[in-house]
């Protein structure tokens, strides 16, 4: 799809997100436009790609060398406009929403990618070539946008390009993004992550920030009832059918409710304190068709009984709170599917960390920009019905249509009266005017 050397509506976003840069940090808006503008017209988007569908612009050469000298800046370009747009009431982040934490494995074909190694997917469920991406997403009722990323990277793949000295363990570059999204004015109080996330450094920094969380427990944790010691099996087996009662839950984003059979406990676990625990006893089919989870994660009791099991630190809540907010946490899952379905995130194919990172964080920014222009109404009358992302972004493309036709006719408006615009519009332009 053709594109205008200027987005109008890409441009006005960048205005209210650059504006306020410092002199040596700025970057260069105009080609992040370009970038932004093709990745979400274009069809499994390359650099290449939207240099060759734009309708002007510089050389190829020149073009390439603008994308190099941005692309080790565009991670930070990205924190700065996050920062930027908590100035505009309609995305700023609230302290009733919730921040969730994961990674994602983008898939890639070649170990010769820097950054890239074998890692362990959730969504393949199993190991594959991949680069490691550790991200949190913001929700808050109807406004969602990923906030901030950061890769990790194995030791041995490392040492290949002589960086071992940059290590990090993927829970140490969590805590990172935890105290620097935690700095943000009016950040939310509450933080979802899976079990992985769910260690005892990481709580006690959370705890130390005056922050909530749900998760999941390690499956070899034990706690302490009613000084007893049990694992969580263990306990799940000592609590009396009859506590479990009906529960329903729904999930705040999708609306969808489902009916869980739930009892709480509250317990001590070594090194982090009193926490609630919620159990739901899988009953039957139980599992199927959850609104909390996409893939449940299902414990068995010495029993032999199947259950699952929540915890937090907000011992106030009950379950059918604890469960709601945790389905939250599917939000940033969905956003990882998103991006690769709709804003191209598996398609970098650069070979060094650098280019892969500047187009992670340009994928961001496609996504914070689409946020943006429904939160505002910019594409009301392309009617992006249910505001999924692919219809914001198919809203967004009839926008750009609308835009180049405006821009055509312009040209051929200009050409009438001068015979060698005529010429041009009708050799290069595929014509229709008369000579």
């Amino acid at each position: 799809m053709k594109t205008t050397k200027d987005n109008s509506l890409v441009n006005e976003f960048l205005a209210g997100c650059m504006d306020s840069w410092e002199p040596e940090e700025i970057v260069d808006a105009a080609l992040v436009e370009h970038l932004l503008t093709g990745i979400m017209v274009q069809n499994k988007p390359t650099p290449n790609k939207i240099h060759d569908e734009g309708s002007s612009g510089p050389s190829k050469r020149a073009y390439y060398r603008h994308i190099h000298a941005l692309a080790p800046k565009m991670p930070d370009a990205l924190r700065r406009v996050v920062v930027n747009v908590q100035q505009d009431p309609k995305l700023a982040i609230k302290p009733g929403g919730v921040l969730s934490l994961d990674e994602h494995i983008v898939p890639h074909s070649s170990k010769e990618m820097e950054g890239v190694s074998p890692m362990f997917s959730t969504a393949e469920r199993g190991v594959i070539l991949g680069l490691s991406l550790i991200a949190v997403h913001y929700f808050h009722k109807r406004v969602e946008y990923p906030v901030d990323f950061e890769n990790y990277r194995r030791f041995e793949e490392l040492q290949q390009w002589g960086k071992d000295a940059e290590y990090r363990e993927k829970n140490e570059i969590a805590r990172g993004l935890i105290e620097r999204i935690s700095a943000f004015p009016n950040a939310p109080s509450t933080w979802l992550m899976d079990s992985f996330f769910m260690t005892k450094k990481n709580v006690r920094l959370l705890r130390h920030l005056l922050k909530d969380y749900i998760s999941r427990p390690k499956r070899n944790w034990t706690c302490t009832y009613n000084k007893k010691h049990y694992s969580f099996g263990e306990l799940f087996d000592t609590i009396p059918a009859e506590e479990f009662v009906k529960t329903l839950v729904k999930n705040p984003k999708t609306g969808r409710v489902k009916e869980y059979y739930t009892a709480t406990r509250n317990v001590f676990i070594p090194g982090i304190g009193t926490h609630l625990v919620v159990f739901i006893w899988c009953k039957g089919k139980g599992e199927q068709n959850d609104v909390i989870e996409e893939t449940p994660e299902i414990f068995d009791a010495p029993s032999k009984c199947k259950f699952r099991l929540f915890i937090t630190d907000r011992t106030d809540w009950d379950a059918a709170t604890v469960l709601s907010l945790y389905s939250l946490r599917w939000t940033i899952e969905t956003c990882f599917r998103d991006l690769s379905q709709n804003l191209g995130l598996h398609g970098c194919k650069w070979r060094q960390l650098d280019g892969q990172r500047c187009f992670v964080a340009l994928a961001f920014l496609c996504y914070l920009f689409l946020a943006w222009a429904q939160a505002h109404g910019r594409l009301v009358r392309y009617r992006p019905e249910k505001g999924t992302l692919g219809q914001k972004r198919q809203a967004f493309e009839h926008y750009c249509q609308e835009e180049f036709s405006n821009w055509f006719a312009e040209i051929k408006r200009q050409g009438e009266d001068c015979a060698l615009a005529l010429w041009f519009y009708n050799h290069v332009f595929g014509g229709g005017m008369e000579e």
